[in-house]
């Protein structure tokens, strides 16, 4: 009787853990696929490249084309001053809606955590550490857009104090 209590208690915390963990993974997927109200759109502003079928308007598209900066540069260097111009009107966007967002990367050899997001205090004022995750190969690929949404967001919250 006592086995079959522990069995059904292990269940029933796995159970939930799981449950837990799919929350949280669909909270992430929901905050990387957003798109902030206050992103301003000016079709003018895009640079005429196939590429540019796709909207880049969340965390995850622009991290996506970001990476692939080397590329796009060979094209036309315009398009990285776009793309740098867009990166930096996202985390304003953000900020404007009042979700004070850090991205941080994660990964490489030692894997990526179970939580992709956490809540953290900077100052007295909560901020959403969102995790990228990357292999061991592609970690450098994130830099540029972790830097630019970071600086932008980081300088919107100090002029707040």
């Amino acid at each position: 009787m006592l086995k079959r209590i522990v069995l059904l208690f292990s269940l029933g915390l796995l159970t939930s853990t799981i449950g837990l963990a799919q929350d949280a993974l669909a909270e992430y997927n929901e905050l990387i696929n957003y798109t902030p109200k206050y992103l301003e759109e000016d079709p003018d502003a895009v640079p005429d490249y196939s590429l540019f079928q796709q909207e880049f308007n969340s965390i995850i598209t622009l991290k996506l084309l970001s990476s692939m900066r080397d590329e796009l540069e060979v094209q036309d260097s315009s398009i990285i001053d776009w793309l740098d111009d867009r990166i930096d009107g996202l985390a304003l966007a953000f900020y404007l809606e009042g979700k004070r967002i850090i991205i941080s990367k994660t990964g490489g050899y030692a894997g990526c955590p179970d939580q992709m997001m956490k809540t953290i205090t900077e100052n007295g004022v909560e901020i959403t550490k969102v995790y990228l995750c990357h292999s061991c190969t592609d970690a450098h690929s994130d830099d540029a857009f972790v830097s630019i949404f970071n600086n932008r967001m980081r300088a919107l919250m100090n002029a707040e104090h």
